[in-house]
Formats: C-alpha cells, structure tokens, sequence
C-alpha cells in the first residue's frame, strides 16, 4: 500500500526559505504572539505550526513551492 504523505510531512521536507515563501505567497504573518510578548518566528518548528494553524496551506502550494 503506498503511504501519501500528510501536509506536515510535506512542510517537514521543506528548507526555511521556501516555508517563508509558501507564507509570503498566502499571505500568512509569520508572527507569534504570547501572553506578555509578539515576535517573529524564527525556527522551523514555529513556522511549521504557524502555517498549519492558518488552514490556507494544501498539498497543492505546498508542490508549487518546491
């Protein structure tokens, strides 16, 4: 049976440049806001989850940007 890869795993594959790039093109602030603080995120784990927070990302952009 052949495994598809789920949306997560496709943004893991992706380098940091073209995760900035797939929000840039959505429209997506890579921005983090805390209880006390805002600040931009930075590490790859914290745009990962920022973009699979906003919904706006398919399988379909994801392919675009590779």
């Amino acid at each position: 049976m052949i495994k598809v890869p789920t949306i997560a795993e496709l943004l893991w594959d992706l380098k940091v440049v073209q995760l900035r790039q797939l929000a840039r093109n959505n429209r997506i602030k890579l921005v983090i806001e805390r209880l006390f603080s805002v600040y931009n995120a930075t590490t790859k784990e914290d745009i990962i989850e920022i973009l699979l927070d906003s919904g706006k990302v398919t399988k379909k952009k994801i392919e675009a940007v590779r």
